[in-house]
């Protein structure tokens, strides 16, 4: 028979990490690190990153980009026109959220909302989430991407204990020879 408190502490566990109800035509991501909702006409698109976690969803009018490294961008884009700017927290961490017409002349969006968050709960991991849009009325589907997210606990420290495996050497190491008590 299992223990009353730890059925009490698995079942407060999994309310506190379970996710808020998804909404008809929505759907959770799995981003690794974290996740997100988004609309489900956004379909996945194949990218690579170089130095980060990286991923695209995209439809017709729509989207969704996010960079989870090192170097993820800090959208320092004031001089983009209609170039609006905040603080947020957003699942407890401090984030800037910005919105402009879309700083990359070339790309089929006119507008662009995203969001940075320059501390995760992983030392010197940024997120950036980049929503790109044809019309500036699809800006409160992209505050509603952007405020679903919602990071991982951070994995546990795992220290590095010696073991008898880890100390032994290998075949082909020198050996020092040797020594006796006295000669110490």
């Amino acid at each position: 028979m299992k223990s009353p408190i730890l059925m009490f502490l698995l079942a407060l566990v999994g309310c506190v990490y379970a996710a808020a109800p998804i909404r008809a035509g929505w759907r959770e991501v799995d981003a690794g690190a974290f996740v997100f909702i988004l609309p489900t006409e956004l379909t996945q698109i194949s990218i690579q990153g170089e130095d980060s976690s990286v991923g695209r969803y995209a439809a017709q009018n729509m989207a969704v980009d996010f960079d989870y490294g090192a170097y993820s961008d800090a959208l320092s884009y004031a001089d983009a026109p209609e170039f609006a700017q905040r603080r947020e927290t957003v699942d407890g961490l401090d984030a800037v959220i910005v919105s402009c017409r879309h700083p990359d002349r070339h790309s089929p969006f006119a507008y662009f909302y995203a969001i940075h968050f320059p501390k995760t709960r992983v030392t010197g991991v940024k997120l950036t989430v980049y929503v790109s849009c044809r019309a500036k009325s699809d800006y409160g589907i992209a505050e509603e991407i952007i405020r679903s997210i919602a990071f991982k606990p951070k994995p546990p420290n795992k220290a590095l204990v010696p073991t008898v495996m880890s100390v032994t050497p290998a075949a082909d190491a020198p050996v020092a020879p040797a020594t006796t008590a006295a000669h110490l």
